[in-house]
């Protein structure tokens, strides 16, 4: 007969078992949702599901592009120390697998996708999470906003409210940006895809960071460098970034 110790054991381990099947799904659900992305032209809308993910493009408005959306699976999120892996099945190669690192997620108001992560293919889902473990570089990435947080950014300063104080502070921070990207580019040889997209996202998180609406196109980004571009103090700042590179 079992002992009232021996059933106590059994179920403490029960009940411990089911909280830990509880609490597992739930890192994945933190990224479940739609989200937006900030590009030169518009934006990108993300619809994550518990198995796939639905991209397309929209204007600044909001409304779709022509284009459709499209649609690729995941097999699963898997929670590290400072990432999130969205692994899939390889494009290249489906009998092989690939990870997208989720970082920084900010109270539900937005996460990064990770541009600077080991871009590998690996015949296992094993081996892919000792690679990323064992990936101890500062991750940098684009910032995906929650649906839930897109009034509020809205409601942060308009971009033509931007005096000349506030041009050089954001010149600060973007050069900031460039420049740990640029270091981090020349250390770990990273590729970027498109050097047009990850440097308007600099621009774009500059302004977040400053309390500016980020939700900005070439266009509108554009007319504030031209009615500050001629000031002696900003033509010293570019030059000096132009000079780096």
């Amino acid at each position: 007969m079992l002992s009232i110790h021996g059933f106590r054991a059994i179920m403490i381990r029960l009940f411990t078992t089911i909280l830990l099947l509880a609490f597992l799904p739930c890192r994945s659900q933190e990224f479940l949702g739609t989200w937006y992305m900030v590009n030169r032209s518009g934006l990108i809308e993300f619809s994550i599901t518990r198995d796939s993910i639905k991209t397309r493009q929209l204007f600044t408005d909001f409304t779709p592009k022509d284009k459709a959306q499209q649609s690729s699976n995941y097999i699963k999120m898997v929670k590290l120390g400072d990432r999130t892996l969205l692994i899939s099945k390889s494009q290249e190669d489906t009998l092989k697998f690939s990870a997208t690192a989720l970082i920084n997620l900010n109270d539900k108001k937005y996460f990064q996708i990770a541009w600077n992560h080991p871009d590998t293919v690996t015949e296992d889902i094993e081996t892919l999470i000792r690679i990323h473990q064992n990936d101890h570089r500062q991750l940098l990435g684009y910032y995906v906003f929650s649906e839930y947080y897109i009034d509020s950014l809205k409601q942060m300063k308009p971009l033509d409210s931007l005096s000349l104080s506030d041009f050089k502070n954001y010149l600060a921070v973007y050069i900031d940006k460039v420049r740990l990207t640029e270091k981090d580019a020349a250390e770990y040889q990273t590729g970027y895809l498109s050097v047009f997209t990850y440097n308007f996202q600099l621009i774009s998180q500059a302004l977040y960071d400053i309390g500016f609406n980020p939700l900005q196109n070439t266009a509108t980004t554009e007319a504030v460098y031209d009615k500050y571009h001629n000031d002696p103090d900003v033509k010293k700042i570019l030059s000096s970034l132009s000079e780096s590179e």
